[in-house]
């Protein structure tokens, strides 16, 4: 029997006649604090419906994962495809796919559908409407800069009780943000009493779940959330630039939507929109739920990071309007999973199973769902009025050069020796008139000093022994020491470019350019196998000593950040996944070093950003390592698939104050040779 459809509407237009209101930042939707209320008492009834109800919390959020049963009756004969009856798999997984994108925005368009209906009847029962008539799901902002760790995961993520001082004065309920209360009725365990618990390994990886809630970074061995140590995880990890090069980096639609590594890949391409979010999934979740595929969309914060990565996929959208969804052909991609077979061709016309259209005729296409306003929301930059701007793409890189800038003290660390004379007249190029008073705020902030320039005596040496119970590094130097004396600097680094043609496509820029205005951003380039330890791991990087213990890596202050690869289990039942493993599916990764290399320049251990300078500094100082989410270190050479290097990419300053990223990053080659795990001379990206 075909299935009744359930259409993706969207929540149409807003209060305002012709307009579309904006999905708001969580932060500043709570600053209204009745809107606020009514979310939180919506969500809170939406998590209790009964989880048999596919349009429930918990049906919802099974699309995603387990049970990786058929969602509304959306299964391989509807779609046309024969059963094997030998598999038991299935899933909707569109995870290192170049439908990622696209795929999880009428998910999610359905999860604020649905939200909607229950935020509308608690604002109804309240007399509170009017209030309510343009809400919209929030997003969470996790790239960027913040002033505290608080701010950067703040306490309404995880207040065990919220009072509704402003919609229900003396009541006090539990917060939904905080955790899900798992199959809150007992239903699902009648059907089926043995289902995932995230954190499982092997025996105990089915167990009953009923009456559990959610947890994130749970402390070794139990189910105790770690929530308020995630912010100073996240600021220690991810500098808001990774997002700067995400979004300015002139990068074609597949290489900047999916993680999955494709031959003759370019290293400007490593970074990805999946490969951040994969980061954020790593850094909540640790051994919970938000960490695990399976598990992730059952905890309430999925749903508000899966916002914003839509969000950043529609300010992408904005700056590149001629790119969208790359044709792939589903070989080495997915092969006869549970929504595609070998050779099925994935594009724009690709149905993004199981979503049905606003009509409820058919499932929705990436075509379909190509302008966020025909589901019935924007964002802050992509608004009617931010497009209405004159010179709009110019405001909108602006935009993202304030909320996810460039390092600090940048362009002091990039002075070569020779030009430290001059630095005081060292200044940044001129935006346009128009765009004066956010561009003023849209760069390095410079600090008033002379001079940043002391040339250590590094030696190529290579040190790769953790140092345990490192102590955070603190700095005797000067930021205003004047250079006295100069020594010689090291040889030259010979670069080597990106390898070849590359089946991600990017496009350079013709924007012209004063070559004296250029910085070196450094990046560590990661690719590595998705699946290979049959879970997920991370490979970490530090800029000095690290400890021992793997239990400490996420908050040591040498640690510059990680690549939390989202692997699953041999024994799951996501369909998808299992043909991925049998592929031997490579996924890419970054870790940006430039802020961390500015403060060593500032700190006196580093002359500059200059290769001659970065080369025999990374050589002895840079180190990576892997661990389970577990905290289990695992040996590098033991990780199929692992390869490590370093390059770095010039940036000047555009006409608009933002910076411009060139087309090639150059490759060293020498820093990881010889090391486990590392790019041998040989080898190519």
């Amino acid at each position: 029997m075909a299935p009744t459809p359930i259409p993706v509407i969207g929540l149409g237009t807003g209060s305002v006649a012709g307009s579309v209101p904006e999905r708001k930042e969580v932060r500043d939707l709570a600053k209204d604090p009745i809107l606020f209320e009514l979310f939180l008492l919506g969500l809170l009834k939406f998590q209790q419906q009964d989880a048999t109800e596919p349009t429930s919390f918990w049906g919802l959020a099974s699309i995603h994962g387990e049970p990786y049963e058929a969602w509304n009756g959306v299964d391989r004969p509807f779609m046309g495809k024969k059963v094997n009856p030998d598999s038991n798999r299935g899933g909707y997984c569109a995870h290192s796919s170049n439908l990622f994108g696209t795929w999880h925005r009428p998910y999610i368009a359905l999860f604020e559908q649905e939200l909607n209906k229950h935020v509308q009847s608690e604002a109804k029962r309240l007399g509170l409407s009017d209030k309510a008539r343009d809400f919209r799901l929030p997003y969470w902002d996790f790239g960027k800069k913040v002033a505290s760790d608080r701010d950067r995961f703040p306490d309404l993520f995880f207040v065990k009780k919220v009072k509704l001082d402003n919609t229900e004065p003396g009541r006090e309920i539990d917060n939904p943000l905080g955790a899900f209360t798992i199959d809150p009725r007992g239903t699902v365990a009648q059907k089926n009493p043995n289902i995932f618990i995230p954190g499982g390994r092997a025996a105990d990886s089915v167990r009953q779940y009923t009456g559990r809630t959610t947890f994130r970074y749970p402390l070794r061995g139990t189910e105790t959330s770690q929530n308020g140590s995630i912010g100073a995880r996240l600021n220690n990890q991810l500098p808001p630039d990774q997002l700067n090069a995400l979004l300015l980096a002139d990068l074609g639609f597949n290489a900047f939507t999916t993680d999955k590594f494709a031959p003759r890949q370019k290293l400007r391409t490593y970074v990805s929109l999946e490969g951040v979010h994969n980061n954020i999934h790593g850094l909540v979740g640790g051994n919970g739920h938000m960490a695990f595929p399976e598990s992730a969309a059952f905890d309430t914060i999925f749903w508000l990071h899966h916002c914003n990565v839509d969000r950043l996929f529609a300010i992408y959208q904005a700056l590149n309007p001629a790119r969208y969804v790359e044709s792939v052909q589903a070989s080495g991609w997915a092969v006869n999973n549970f929504t595609t077979d070998s050779g099925d061709i994935q594009d724009g016309n690709t149905k993004l199973y199981p979503f049905w259209n606003n009509k409820g005729t058919d499932i929705w296409t990436s075509n379909g769902i190509k302008k966020t306003d025909d589901l019935g929301y924007v964002y802050p930059e992509t608004s009617l009025k931010a497009r209405q701007q004159p010179g709009y793409k110019d405001w909108l890189q602006v935009r993202i050069s304030q909320l996810y800038p460039l390092p600090s003290g940048l362009r002091l660390a990039s002075a070569p020796t020779a030009s430290v004379a001059n630095i005081s007249s060292f200044t940044m190029a001129q935006p346009k008139p128009e765009f004066s008073s956010l561009a003023a705020q849209s760069v390095p902030e410079l600090k008033s000093v002379h001079a940043v320039h002391k040339t250590t005596a590094n030696t190529p040496g290579k040190h790769d022994t953790p140092v345990a119970n490192t102590a955070p590094t603190t700095s005797g130097a000067s930021t205003s020491a004047s250079i006295m004396t100069t020594t010689a600097a090291a040889p030259k680094a010979a670069p080597v470019a990106g390898a070849g043609a590359s089946a991600h496509p990017t496009v350079s820029t013709t924007e012209p350019h004063d070559e004296s205005d250029a910085f070196n951003l450094w990046t560590v380039d990661i690719r590595t196998e998705k699946h290979a330890l049959g879970e997920p791991y991370s490979v970490y990087v530090f800029l000095g000593d690290f400890p021992a213990d793997a239990s400490q890596w996420d908050l040591n202050p040498t640690t510059t950040g990680s690549v939390f690869v989202f692997g699953q289990s041999t024994e799951t039942k996501c369909d998808k996944c299992v043909d991925d493993m049998a592929e031997n599916l490579l996924v890419t990764g970054t870790v940006s070093l430039t802020g961390a290399l500015v403060k060593d320049v500032q700190d006196g251990k580093l002359g500059s950003l200059e290769a001659a300078d970065v080369v025999p500094y990374l050589t002895s100082q840079l180190h990576w390592r892997v661990a389970k989410t577990d905290c289990t270190e695992v040996p590098r050479d033991q990780v199929p698939g692992l390869v490590v290097c370093v390059s770095s990419v010039k940036v000047h300053i555009g006409s608009n104050g933002v910076p411009v990223y060139e087309h090639e990053h150059e490759l060293y080659r020498e820093i990881t040779d010889g090391r486990p795990a590392g790019m041998g001379l040989q080898e190519t990206p």
